[in-house]
């Protein structure tokens, strides 16, 4: 009888899987392309930039766009990078707090992509003046996993908002850490003068 009830959950769980969940992943992918498209264009123009997000946001023409998808098919990939992308289009078109929501529901296996989902929201809040929550998601963003990209990026936004917040030791440590752990970062440049910026601050 155990293994009886054991097999019967495997062949439910496969069913469900075959029947479900693959169809709604195919549907959401499918669902996806149109709004990618014109999210796509936006990221590599300069002309007419809130029109396509907006549109990639929105959809047309009967299509869904990507708040549509995000919440249809939120449990799908495709619905979870549907987050991420609203929440990259909001915070290009000036709604820091829907930016917010949107990347604070997306989730990623992928480190990269982890740390900009949380140092977007970290821009976000910087927009909006909430220093305090931008610092604690760009020191987020920069721990999630060593790089030369992601890690000096978010190190030196987080050492520029404690100077803000008067937490210069805070920024002295971000800083130096730029310079210890990523020499050969962009970031680490000029990083000499902002980490005496920060001393000299400090006295």
């Amino acid at each position: 009888g155990g293994v009886i009830a054991i097999a019967a959950v495997i062949l439910s769980f496969l069913a469900y899987n075959k029947y479900i969940v693959e169809p709604k992943e195919k549907e959401a992918a499918d669902e996806l392309a149109f709004p990618k498209r014109y999210f796509e264009e936006a990221q590599n123009t300069t002309a007419a930039v809130d029109s396509l997000y907006n549109l990639s946001l929105n959809g047309a023409d009967g299509k869904y766009g990507l708040i549509d998808i995000a919440d249809n098919y939120g449990g799908t990939k495709a619905g979870n990078l549907a987050k991420y992308m609203s929440g990259i289009a909001f915070l290009k078109t000036g709604d820091y707090e829907s930016a917010i929501k949107y990347l604070s529901d997306f989730t990623s296996d992928d480190e990269m992509l982890a740390a900009l989902a949380l140092g977007n929201i970290g821009d976000a809040f910087t927009e909006i003046n909430q220093l305090e929550d931008a610092l604690k998601y760009y020191v987020d963003a920069a721990n999630i996993k060593d790089n030369n990209f992601t890690s000096p990026l978010y190190l030196n936004k987080a050492g520029q908002v404690a100077m803000q917040l008067g937490k210069f030791g805070d920024a002295e440590t971000y800083f130096s850490r730029i310079k210890n752990s990523f020499p050969a970062s962009e970031e680490a440049k000029n990083i000499d003068i902002f980490i005496q910026r920060a001393q000299l601050a400090k006295k």
